[in-house]
């Protein structure tokens, strides 16, 4: 797993995971999504990340200044979103893996978390009754 922007007080742990998505799937990093990068794969990578915080209700200020651009461009990344999902087969279909994988890491998280609770509840408790 690669978080090298990600700390507690940081980025969501979707955001975590949809950068292992990235690099799982497509082998692009969390500094080619912030960088100037043109290239196709890491565009759409942004586009991805950017409809993401746009349904998180962010506003495109707050998107803007975490993925390192303008606010114009967030704008555009949001409405590139509709027309290629619409349009381009090949970005519905990345897109809908990457959302396939993400629930699935998602749930792996999510389990995790509760096993590791659970284990500090017994833990607790077997102190307690001490």
């Amino acid at each position: 797993m690669i978080y090298s922007n990600c700390n507690e007080t940081g980025p969501s742990i979707h955001y975590r995971i949809y950068i292992d998505v990235f690099w799982e799937k497509m082998h692009i990093t969390e500094n080619q999504i912030l960088s100037k990068c043109r290239e196709r794969n890491v565009f759409w990578c942004r586009i991805i990340l950017c409809n993401f915080f746009k349904k998180q209700k962010k506003k495109n200020v707050e998107i803007a200044i975490f993925l390192k651009t303008t606010k114009g461009a967030v704008t555009y990344f949001i409405y590139k979103y509709r027309e290629d999902f619409k349009y381009c087969e090949k970005f519905r279909r990345l897109t809908i893996e990457i959302e396939n994988l993400k629930k699935q890491k998602t749930r792996q998280w999510r389990q995790k978390k509760m096993k590791s609770r659970r284990l500090s509840l017994l833990k607790y408790k077997h102190l307690k009754n001490r």
